[in-house]
C-alpha cells in the first residue's frame, strides 16, 4: 500500500473538510515519469515532419516556469508555435491533452479513502500545482471515478502549494480555519511542508512499488525504458486484495500476450493474410485477446484440432512402425497405456496382448526402447489392421471437418508452439489441396519439423529463434493458455455436419487448477484491455525477448514462495503428471530411482529440483547439463 488506509480514515473522521492532491495521489499515470508522455508526443510530431518536438516541449516549459511559475499549457504552445511556425502545433496540443487523460487512472488505495469521505458527507476539494487547464483536470478526475466539483489549480489561482499560498487561497475561499482542513498528498515538499506553512495538517502518501519480483530480470532487458511503462501499469493496478494467480496473469503473461497480438497483426499485415485460424485449445486465450484489439480487421476462427487428432490421420499415409514411432509425442518416458493411445487404440481392449509380451498397462518404458525392444514392433504388427483402418477413417472425417470450416486458401494458423508438428502433418495430408499456411507461433523449440512458412515470437536470446528454456517449465507456460474444455480426440458426423469429439475436461470447477487458470486468464485479459485503451500504446511494444524474459525468469529462477502456488498442479497429457510435486524424503531414500522418474515427468523441472534440494544452486545450469547443454 502507498498509504495506511484504515489509519488515514480514522484521521479523516476528525475533519469536515478534506483536500487531496491530484497527480500521484488521486490519480496515477501509466508511465514511469510524466516526461515519458513526451516520447509519444514526439512520435506523433515526426509524422507531421516536426523534429525534436518532445525535447523542445520540455525545454520551453522549463524556461517559462523560471520566468512565470503560473504559465499554462496555452503559454507553452504559443512559444512552440514561434519555434516551429507549423499548422500542426495546435493539433499536438490537443494530442498532449488526450494523452494525459488516456494515461491517467485512479490510485485505488487513495480512492478507498475518497470513497469513505464522499459516503460520510465530507467537504472534498482537489488541489494541484499544474499547468493543465481546469477543464482537462476535471475530465481526468471524472474518468478516474471521482466526483469533485471544487478544484484549485495553481496556474488559475496564481498560487502554489510548495510555498503555502495555494492552501491559504483555499482557506480564504472556503472561509474556514486551518484546523478544519486535512490535506492528503504525495509530494513531501509541496503537500506536507507546503501545508504546514499554511498551518494545515497533512498526510504524506508514499510511492508504492510492487514490481512482482522484476529485480530478477530487469538488468537483462534490451529496452528498459519501454519496459518501465509496463512496470508502471503493473504497479498501479496490482492490489494486495487480488489473488496471486490474477496478479501472475496480469504481470507476467499480460504483457507477453499483448505484444504477441501486436506481432501477429504485423505479420498478417505484411503477408496480406485476412484469415487466422486459432487452434484449440492453446489458441483460446490468444484469440480472445487478439479479437479484443483487432475485432474488425481480420476473419478469425477457432478450429478444433489437436496433435492426437492430426497424428492418427497422418499415420494412414506413413504407417510403417518406424514412421509411426517417429511422430509420437516427444517424451523420454511413457507407459504401455500411452503407447497404445499414441496408436489411436485403447490399451484396455488389448490386455491379453500386453500380457502376452510381458507388460502391464501402467509399466513405464523409455522412449528409446520402442525401437530397441522387438516386443513393441511385434505388438504393432498384431494390431496393425485395426490401427490402419482407424487411421483411414479418421483421416477421411478430418478432411471433411476442415472443408466444412473453410480451412482453405491463404491463412495463418496460431498455436503456442513448439515444433511445427501440426502444421507439418496438415501440409502433408493436404499437399494436393489449395492450402497456403503461415504458422505464427508463440515460440519455437529446437528440432522443428520442416514446413513451408512459420515464425515464432518469443526467444531465449535476441539473436536466436528458439525458446528452449520453456522446456524447464513447460506446464506453466502451456496450461495457462488452455480453454476450459477437453482436448480434441477425433470427429464424427452429425446431421450432415462434422463435429469435434472432445476428451473430458481435466479439471472440475472445484479444483484449484480450474479456478487458478480462470484467474490467470482474467489477469491476462485485464492487462490487454488496459493496454489497448491507452492512446497509441503500440509505441511501447516489446520484442519477443523482452516480452518473454519475465516469464522465463520466473520459470528458471523461481522463489520458493512462487513454487508453492503451482507445485501440486496436475498436468494431463497422455497420463497425469504434476508441475513440481515431490515425494517424501523417506520415499526417495528407499527408492532413489523415483527421483529420476519424477524429474522426467514433472512439468516444471526447475521448480521440482529446487523444491527437492531446498538449497541455493544454479538449477537452470544443472538442468541444461542434464539436457546436454542446450538452452
Amino acid at each position: 500500500q502507498c498509504i495506511n488506509i484504515n489509519k488515514t480514515i480514522l484521521k479523516c473522521q476528525k475533519y469536515k473538510y478534506i483536500s487531496f492532491d491530484i497527480f500521484d495521489t488521486l490519480v496515477k499515470r501509466n508511465v514511469k515519469k510524466p516526461k515519458d508522455i513526451f516520447m509519444l508526443l514526439d512520435n506523433r510530431a515526426v509524422k507531421y515532419g516536426i523534429k525534436n518536438f518532445g525535447e523542445n516541449r520540455m525545454k520551453t516549459a522549463a524556461e517559462l516556469f523560471k520566468i512565470n511559475p503560473f504559465s499554462t499549457l496555452n503559454d507553452i504552445y504559443q512559444n512552440l508555435q514561434k519555434i516551429y511556425d507549423s499548422p500542426f502545433i495546435d493539433e499536438l496540443k490537443q494530442y498532449e491533452i488526450e494523452l494525459e487523460i488516456s494515461y491517467c487512472q485512479p490510485n485505488y488505495d487513495v480512492k478507498r479513502i475518497y470513497d469513505y469521505c464522499k459516503k460520510t458527507g465530507k467537504k472534498i476539494c482537489a488541489i494541484s500545482d499544474m499547468y493543465l487547464p481546469k477543464n482537462v483536470i476535471e475530465r481526468i478526475l471524472i474518468q478516474s471515478g471521482y466526483d469533485i466539483s471544487e478544484l484549485y489549480v495553481s496556474c488559475e489561482c496564481m498560487a502554489q502549494k510548495k510555498d503555502g499560498t495555494l492552501f491559504k487561497h483555499v482557506l480564504k475561499d472556503k472561509k474556514i480555519k486551518p484546523n478544519m482542513l486535512l490535506h492528503i498528498g504525495d509530494n513531501f515538499r509541496a503537500d506536507y511542508l507546503g501545508a504546514k506553512k499554511a498551518m494545515i495538517k497533512s498526510i504524506y502518501v508514499t510511492k508504492k512499488t510492487n514490481r512482482f519480483n522484476c529485480n530478477r530480470f530487469y538488468n537483462k532487458l534490451l529496452d528498459k525504458e519501454k519496459y518501465e511503462t509496463y512496470l508502471s501499469i503493473i504497479n498501479n493496478n496490482i492490489s494486495e486484495y487480488e489473488s496471486y494467480y490474477s496478479k501472475f496473469g496480469f504481470a507476467y503473461l499480460g504483457p507477453l500476450v499483448y505484444n504477441y497480438c501486436l506481432w501477429l497483426n504485423e505479420k498478417c499485415y505484411e503477408q496480406n493474410i485476412k484469415n487466422i485460424f486459432f487452434f484449440a485449445r492453446d489458441g483460446f486465450v490468444l484469440k480472445k485477446a487478439f479479437d479484443s484489439i483487432y475485432s474488425k480487421k481480420f476473419n478469425t476462427h477457432y478450429i478444433y484440432v489437436s496433435r492426437r487428432a492430426i497424428r492418427i490421420p497422418y499415420a494412414s499415409v506413413y504407417s510403417t512402425y518406424d514412421e509411426v514411432v517417429a511422430f509420437f509425442p516427444e517424451s523420454k518416458m511413457l507407459t504401455i497405456k500411452v503407447f497404445f493411445e499414441n496408436l489411436g487404440l485403447e490399451a484396455e481392449k488389448h490386455k491379453e496382448l500386453i500380457k502376452k509380451y510381458g507388460f502391464k498397462i501402467d509399466d513405464n518404458v523409455y522412449f528409446h526402447e520402442l525401437k530397441s525392444d522387438e516386443r513393441f514392433k511385434k505388438i504393432f504388427e498384431e494390431v496393425y489392421d485395426e490401427f490402419i483402418a482407424n487411421c483411414k477413417y479418421e483421416c477421411e472425417i478430418l478432411k471433411k471437418y476442415f472443408k466444412q470450416e473453410h480451412f482453405i486458401g491463404k491463412s495463418a494458423i496460431v498455436d503456442v508452439g513448439w515444433h511445427n508438428s501440426m502444421q507439418f502433418y496438415i501440409e502433408e495430408l493436404f499437399k494436393n489441396e489449395q492450402l497456403d499456411l503461415t504458422g505464427l507461433y508463440v515460440g519455437f523449440q529446437r528440432n522443428l519439423k520442416k514446413v513451408k512458412d512459420a515464425h515464432a515470437f518469443i526467444r531465449d536470446n535476441s539473436d536466436e529463434m528458439y525458446a528452449d528454456s520453456s522446456l524447464g517449465f513447460i506446464g506453466l507456460i502451456e496450461s495457462v493458455f488452455l480453454a476450459n474444455e477437453g482436448s480434441t480426440k477425433t470427429y464424427r458426423s452429425s446431421k450432415e455436419k462434422v463435429v469435434p469429439v472432445l476428451f473430458d475436461y481435466e479439471y472440475k470447477k472445484s479444483d484449484i487448477e480450474y479456478n487458478a487458470f480462470v484467474e490467470i486468464q482474467n489477469g491476462i485479459y485485464d492487462f490487454v484491455k488496459m493496454a489497448n485503451n491507452l492512446l497509441d500504446f503500440e509505441f511501447y511494444s516489446l520484442g519477443g525477448y523482452d516480452s518473454y524474459l519475465p516469464l522465463k525468469t520466473y520459470g528458471i529462477n523461481p522463489h520458493m514462495d512462487d513454487i508453492k502456488y503451482f507445485e501440486n498442479f496436475r498436468y494431463f497429457s497422455e497420463e497425469i503428471v504434476y508441475f513440481a510435486k515431490r515425494r517424501t524424503f523417506v520415499e526417495y531414500a528407499l527408492n532413489p530411482s523415483l527421483i529420476i522418474t519424477d524429474l522426467y515427468k514433472s512439468r516444471w523441472k526447475i521448480g521440482f529440483m529446487k523444491k527437492l534440494m531446498r538449497v541455493p544452486l544454479p538449477y537452470y545450469r544443472i538442468y541444461r547439463k542434464l539436457r546436454g547443454g542446450k538452452k
